[in-house]
Parts: C-alpha cells; structure tokens; sequence
C-alpha cells in the first residue's frame, strides 16, 4: 500500500491506513483518521504523488461508507429538484455535527464523480453534471484514481458475486440475461430502486430455494417483489466481500504489512447455520496462498479483517 521511500508521519503510516482501509472500530473513527491523515499530508514536505495517492484511496474508502451512501442519494434528489443549489442551503437547519458530515460528503461526492461542484462566492453551487457552458467535464469513477487506478474497486466484482448467486437459481438465459442487464447499473443503489426496476423483467417461471427459505424465515413475502430485492441486497453484498478478499491481498503487497499485521481474521454471523470454527485466523502468508471465498449463506454478515499483535490480545486471540 505504501511506496518504499514515501513520506512517514504521525498519521500516514501502514498501519493507520490499513485501520482506515478496514473501518476498524467502525466509520466513525475511520472518518476521524482519516481527517487526521488528510490535514498531515497537506504538509510541504509529503510529494504531490503522495498526496495525490492519498486522495484516491480515500475516495475508495468513502464510496463504501454508509454515511457517504446515505447522504449522496438525499443531495442528489435535492440537486435533481434544484439544479444549481448553493450548497449552503444544503446545511440549512443542520446541527454543526451534521454540517461536518455533509462537508465530508460532499468533497468525496465531487471526487468520486458523483456531482459536480461550481465555487460561487464562499460558497458552492452544486449540479449533477457540469453545466455545459463551464468547459469542465465532471470526473468519472475511473477518473479518480493515478498509481492506484489498477487498484481492485467494488464494481470489478459485480459480475463475479451476480454469477454466485445466480447459479442458485434455476431460470432460463433469456431471463438471466434480462435481469441482469437491468440490475448490474444499480447495484450499490438503494435495494427499493432496483427492486422497482427489476420487476417489469423477473422472470414468471423461476425457482430459487435459498431465496424462499430466507424470505420465509425473515417473514417477508415469498414473492417476485421478495425475490428482486433480495438478489439486488445478496449481489451488493457478495461483490463488496468479494472486493475485500483481493484488497487485502493487495495490502499484503507491501512487505512491512506483512510483518505488522500478520493475522487475517475472518468473521461469520449465519443466523440458523452452524460455523465450524469462527472467527477463522490465519497468518498473511496462508491468506496469500488460500483460496479465500466469502459466506454466501443468505443473511451472513461475513467479514475480513488484518490484526496487529495488539489487536490479538485485545480480542484474547492468538496468532495462528
């Protein structure tokens, strides 16, 4: 993660940046560190690479915040209704708590390619897009990131986790094919959005067991509308879990992770199923060599974690 002869600091170092990376300790102390982070690097003396670097992993970060995930879709609807709000009015009638969190938000929402912000006095007007007389062409996903543009990103496993899932279901390539094409742009959407879209396409003869025994057991109905919004909720799921597995691989690139945190702890929550041994620990070098798959046990809160020898004794673990 971190390029050999990079700038040290109090805060930019691998192992905040991995707790950052991990949300260790819940979001909003990873938003915390990461603000610290983000005020050292400013420093004259952290190279514009590095800096620039550091951006691009926080947006990467942010993207799968629920504060961020959130927020986002509550300015875009305000946006889509007001095309060039400042944002101040945005903050209008917000505690100074709230206003932070929309600053934050709105920053990463900008990097990230999801609005578009125009400096208009102290303040900023805010658009969906740029506006077509500005010259500005707004940034795209894949526009916000430099050395870590190869970097793994959740949506390279959209595919991958929608093909898991599906081969539990029994249904025909035409439907497959159908439901796909209308889910894959709205994955990491809220479920209710990809719900109503899948329904003019679900298939009428189609049968997914798993499914049904999950519904069922979440007394919600067994049907087409049932089903649409649990695929879209199981798929972004599988797909973020999936992205973790290959991010924490990448993490253990970087050999001073490898002797700092060298345990890969892996948690289950299957409500009605039985983990044999949990949580599973591992050393980096086994992680490295095993074929890690995440839970995909309908409900699980699966999760992937890297641990210092701190954080061992703090869970009354030991090393693998």
């Amino acid at each position: 993660m971190v390029e050999q002869g990079w700038q040290l600091g109090d805060w930019f170092t691998p192992d905040c940046l991995v707790s950052i990376a991990n949300a260790e300790g819940g979001w909003d102390i990873a938003r915390e560190r990461m603000q610290k982070v983000a005020y050292e690097i400013t420093r004259p003396e952290y190279p514009a690479s590095q800096q620039e670097w550091f951006r691009s992993f926080a947006s990467s970060v942010v993207a799968n915040d629920p504060l961020y995930q959130s927020t986002i879709r509550k300015v875009k609807a305000a946006i889509a209704a007001h095309p060039g709000v400042m944002q101040s009015e945005i903050y209008k009638g917000r505690s100074e708590q709230e206003k932070e969190g929309a600053r934050y938000v709105l920053y990463f929402a900008e990097a990230l390619g999801a609005i578009y912000r125009e400096k208009s006095g102290r303040s900023y007007r805010l658009y969906l897009s740029a506006p077509a007389n500005s010259g500005h062409v707004a940034p795209s996903k894949a526009d916000t990131s430099t050395t870590a543009s190869e970097s793994a990103k959740p949506e390279d496993f959209y595919g991958p986790a929608f093909d898991r899932i599906e081969a539990d279901i029994n249904w025909s390539d035409a439907a497959r094919g159908q439901v796909w094409a209308t889910l894959q742009p709205l994955i990491g959407q809220a479920p209710s959005i990809a719900q109503k879209s899948l329904m003019p396409v679900w298939p009428e003869h189609f049968s997914w067991p798993a499914g049904e025994e999950a519904l069922s057991k979440a007394s919600q109905p067994v049907s087409a509308k049932g089903f649409a919004k649990l695929l879209s909720i199981e798929t972004s799921k599988l797909a973020y879990n999936l992205y973790r597995v290959q991010q924490t691989r990448e993490l253990y690139e970087d050999p001073a992770l490898v002797k700092t945190r060298n345990t890969v702890m892996i948690e289950h929550q299957c409500a009605g199923h039985d983990v044999p041994e949990n949580p599973v620990l591992m050393s980096a070098e086994e992680f490295q060599s095993a074929n890690v798959e995440p839970c995909r046990v309908i409900g699980c809160q699966w999760n992937i974690s890297t641990l210092n020898q701190r954080g061992l004794a703090k869970r009354g673990l030991i090393a693998p």
